[in-house]
């Protein structure tokens, strides 16, 4: 989803959310988006706060959650960016824990 200059300004927040400093004071970085749907991640020049915005859009219009994190941008990107973990791989985790005859140190 393409975020238009005055759709962003309703759907991005104009203020910090940890401190309310005016927008002047966030910086943004996207994430990753598609048709549907746009994350961003703002931070905050002055309180350093940071979260991450999720934007979708369907018939039933736009939504927008935000989530305050401790992450960077970079270290959110990397994030975005990992492999999605598949149903295959909590199963070969299951397995093996449920077979698993020891330490939680062992394993690690």
């Amino acid at each position: 989803m393409d975020i238009e200059r005055g759709e962003q300004n309703r759907v991005i927040p104009q203020k910090c959310p940890v401190c309310g400093a005016q927008r002047d004071s966030l910086s943004y970085v996207p994430l990753g988006y598609d048709e549907e749907r746009t994350i961003v991640h703002i931070s905050c020049t002055k309180c350093a706060g940071a979260a991450m915005i999720f934007v979708s859009q369907n018939e039933g219009g736009m939504m927008t959650v935000g989530v305050l994190t401790d992450t960077t941008p970079a270290e959110a990107k990397i994030f975005f960016e990992s492999d999605v973990v598949s149903d295959n791989d909590v199963i070969a985790v299951h397995d093996y824990m449920r077979t698993f005859d020891g330490y939680i140190s062992d394993m690690l």
